[in-house]
């Protein structure tokens, strides 16, 4: 009995190393390959290269911009801008047109009822008629005048008498023609209390603040009409930069949230005063294919002045790895058989434009044609 008791025993002691080897090797497995790293060189394996997205390139030869970049709205010449208000006060009648309408040159836009406008007419035809009297009064003493029948101080009082209700008649004229009002048109059977107003240019109804049976005050603004067919670019720069921007300069914009289509233009008109409130200078441009453009007046858009252009050698602004301060690209430097090895090199770096990054002399030597990588560098190299 206690030899079989022995041999069990030994039975148990020899499955409990065999158990225990087992699992001591496998903590012992080694792991998957990765990243070595230190401060100047990367080491992969072609299995993490085609599993990191990586992309490879080479300097590329562009034209590169240095551009001011500001804000600023669409706008219209002034003479394609018109505010509706009347010379004198009146109720207004209903209009049917509402903001974003068109209106055409001369087209009726609502109607004012003012009493004095009666008062205004009438004086215009009774002073007509006394022009007609006082006038064969004038002519009748000049004649009797000149054959010595009448007296001169009569002619002259008849001629002052005629001179005045002219100049009378013709003030009233103006006041009628101000009033929207065609006096030749004017009868003693059509005297009416209402004062019609008129578009004055074609365009796009942009404010409406007519309130039907509400009094107009003179001079209150009732309409606002827009032509937007020569729509500009109306920007602002800071008087740093004002120096830098000339007449004939090409331009970029965009509009906020529909940033993939992008506009160009062309400088036209440069301020030569500086706002004092917020030290800027007013740049005006035109706008290549305006048609294309919302026609939204006032419209906010982003843009990029081009003060400087040129030739350089670039890659995209992504390659570059940032550290303490400093630029570098991440360059192919030897490839053994499941190795690559690339090294962190410096560059001086000049305009952006865009996504591309221009690249100057400095430290070009030593990248020549090597390819480095153009995607996927960002986090690879610590900082």
């Amino acid at each position: 009995m206690n030899t079989i008791r022995n041999l069990l025993n030994l039975l148990l002691i020899s499955v409990f190393i065999v158990g225990c080897g087992t699992q001591s090797e496998q903590n012992q497995e080694v792991p998957q390959e990765t990243v070595e790293l230190n401060d100047e060189t990367l080491l992969l394996t072609r299995e993490q290269f085609s599993h990191s997205g990586i992309v490879l390139g080479n300097l590329q030869r562009e034209s590169i911009y240095q551009t001011i970049t500001t804000t600023g709205f669409l706008n219209v010449p002034q003479e394609n801008r018109a505010v509706i208000s009347s010379y004198m006060g009146g109720y207004i009648s209903s209009t049917p047109l509402l903001p974003g309408d068109q209106v055409k040159k001369g087209q009726f836009l609502l109607s004012l009822t003012n009493p004095e406008i009666i008062s205004l007419e009438q004086d215009y035809l009774i002073a007509k008629q006394s022009l007609a009297y006082l006038k064969t009064v004038f002519e009748r003493q000049k004649l009797l005048f000149e054959e010595k029948i009448s007296s001169q101080d009569m002619f002259l009082s008849a001629e002052k008498e005629y001179d005045n209700m002219l100049t009378s008649l013709n003030a009233l004229r103006q006041r009628l023609l101000l009033n929207s009002i065609n006096p030749d048109e004017l009868t003693p059977e059509n005297i009416s209390p209402l004062i019609k107003l008129y578009s004055p240019i074609d365009g796009t109804l942009v404010r409406v603040d007519a309130v039907q049976g509400q009094f107009a005050q003179p001079g209150q603004e009732l309409f606002e009409i827009v032509n937007t067919d020569h729509f500009h670019l109306e920007m602002k720069v800071f008087e740093r930069d004002a120096a830098t921007i000339v007449e004939g300069q090409k331009l970029t914009f965009v509009i906020p949230d529909a940033e993939s289509v992008v506009y160009t233009g062309e400088v036209f008109l440069v301020g030569k005063a500086i706002n004092k409130e917020d030290r800027t200078v007013d740049i005006h441009a035109h706008i290549d294919n305006p048609q294309k453009l919302p026609s939204l007046f006032g419209l906010f858009v982003e843009a990029a002045i081009v003060i400087n252009e040129r030739t350089g050698l670039c890659v995209p602004s992504d390659a570059l790895v940032t550290a303490e301060g400093r630029n570098y690209l991440l360059v192919k430097m030897e490839e053994k058989e499941n190795q690559m090895l690339f090294e962190r090199i410096p560059v001086a770096t000049g305009f952006v434009t865009g996504t591309c990054t221009e690249i100057l002399p400095a430290g070009l030597e030593k990248i020549g044609d090597r390819q480095f990588i153009v995607k996927g560098a960002y986090g690879l190299m610590p900082d």
